[in-house]
C-alpha cells in the first residue's frame, strides 16, 4: 500500500505443507471437540512464542493449528501476518490464496488478500478481490476504503473518491479513510476540499502525526505557507520545518505527474 502518506526459509516450508492441507487429515480418532482445544492451545502458544520476538517458531504453531482446522480464520490470519515478518508478500498471498480455497466467500479474508495485493502493486487483480468483497458484504467501509486506495494508485482518482465517501458514510470519523480521501482530493488538486477534511485535526495531538503533516503538505500544496508552517511547527523542529516548507515548494513548482508521485510518496 502507500508507504509514506497512506494508511496496505520457514515460510516456503510452511507453505509447501498447507498446499495440500485440508480438514482430512484430523486423525479419525479425534472429535472435533478435542481437535479445537489442540487447536487453540498451538495458537496460544504461537501467540506466547511471538511474543518473545521468535517469528519462526510462532509460524510453526499456527501453520499447525491451521492444517487442523483450515476453517478457522484466528489461525489462517496469525498465519498470514507472522509469515509477511518474512518480507515475502509472494508467501502472504499464498497463504490468503490457500484459506480462500477453503473460505471462498469470508469477506475479512478477500479484504485481506486485496490488501496484500496492493502491495504487491497487482492493482488489477486487488481491485477483483476487493470487488468481491463488496458484492458479499456492500458497507464493509475496511473494503470500500482499500479500494479507494487500488483506484488511486490505478491513476482513476474520480473512482476511488466514491469509494472513501461510500466508505465514510459507514464510518464517518475512520482517520485512515479520511486521510486517504484527502490525499485522493488532492491528486486532484481539490486542495480546499481535501484541507477541509483534515483541517479539524490539526490541533488535535492524539490523531496521527502523518495525517497532521499531510495537512501541512495540503496547506502547502495550496500556497498556505503560514499555515502549512503552523501545523508543521506543532510536530517538528525548526530545522525540520523549513525543509519541508521547502519541499512543499519545490512541489508547487512540479508538472502535474511529478507532483502526483510526490504526494503518492513514491
Amino acid at each position: 500500500m502507500m508507504k509514506k502518506t497512506w494508511f496496505i526459509s520457514c515460510c516456503l516450508a510452511a507453505l509447501i505443507g498447507l498446499n495440500g492441507c485440508s480438514s482430512s487429515e484430523k486423525e479419525p480418532s479425534q472429535t472435533s471437540t478435542e481437535v479445537q482445544s489442540q487447536v487453540e492451545q498451538l495458537l496460544r502458544l504461537g501467540k506466547r512464542t511471538q511474543e518473545t520476538g521468535d517469528h519462526a517458531n510462532a509460524l510453526g504453531f499456527y501453520q499447525r493449528a491451521y492444517m487442523l482446522d483450515t476453517q478457522n480464520r484466528d489461525a489462517l490470519f496469525l498465519l498470514a501476518e507472522t509469515t509477511k515478518h518474512s518480507g515475502d508478500l509472494s508467501a502472504v498471498a499464498q497463504v490468503y490464496t490457500n484459506g480462500l480455497n477453503h473460505l471462498p466467500e469470508d469477506t475479512g479474508l478477500l479484504r485481506r488478500y486485496g490488501n496484500i495485493l496492493i502491495e504487491q502493486n497487482k492493482l488489477p487483480q486487488a481491485i477483483i478481490q476487493l470487488k468481491k468483497a463488496l458484492s458479499i458484504k456492500p458497507n464493509d467501509a475496511q473494503a470500500l476504503n482499500s479500494l479507494g486506495v487500488a483506484y488511486d494508485l490505478s491513476g482513476l482518482h474520480d473512482d476511488a473518491q466514491d469509494q472513501y465517501e461510500k466508505s465514510l458514510d459507514e464510518a464517518a470519523s475512520d482517520l485512515d479513510t479520511l486521510n486517504n480521501y484527502a490525499l485522493s482530493l488532492a491528486l486532484s488538486e481539490d486542495y480546499d476540499k481535501a484541507i477541509k477534511t483534515l483541517s479539524p485535526y490539526g490541533k488535535d495531538s492524539t490523531a496521527p502525526k502523518r495525517l497532521r503533516l499531510n495537512l501541512a503538505m495540503l496547506y502547502g500544496l495550496s500556497g498556505d505557507v503560514e499555515m502549512a508552517k503552523k501545523v508543521a511547527s506543532q510536530l517538528l523542529d525548526r530545522e525540520a520545518v523549513e525543509n519541508n516548507l521547502r519541499i512543499y515548494e519545490e512541489m508547487r513548482k512540479m508538472n502535474k505527474a511529478a507532483r502526483k508521485t510526490a504526494v503518492l510518496g513514491k
